[in-house]
């Protein structure tokens, strides 16, 4: 925790722990990890990376400030007609697929 507190002017305690346990299962997940096991120590600046922009995320979109690159879905010129797209929401997905080089080495396979 005081790993991420420490990369991120986030001053919200809630946002930073949510971030953190929210990711650390999300490694878990894609490396196939146990849920109860611990994050491999090689994976700790991953982890707070990952945390980080996660935290920057949610702070950004509980204050309203949400990027809205790309928004616009339809635009229509006759009688101006604006369909705004929803943000993505899926914000661990997007994490994984940032830091996927990384994790894909700590990857295991489960057999069922």
């Amino acid at each position: 925790m005081e790993l991420v507190s420490g990369r991120t002017q986030i001053e919200d305690e809630d946002i930073l722990e949510e971030a953190v346990l929210e990711t650390a299962q999300t490694i878990r997940n894609y490396c196939g990890f146990e849920q109860n096991e611990e994050i491999p120590e090689p994976l700790t600046y991953v982890w707070a990376g990952m945390a980080v922009e996660l935290a920057e995320k949610r702070a950004r979109e509980r204050t309203g400030m949400v990027d809205t690159t790309g928004a616009a879905q339809t635009v229509k010129v006759g009688d101006t007609s604006v369909t705004l797209r929803t943000p993505h929401t899926d914000s661990t997905e997007e994490l994984t697929l940032h830091y996927r080089q990384q994790l894909n080495g700590f990857r295991r396979m489960n057999f069922i």
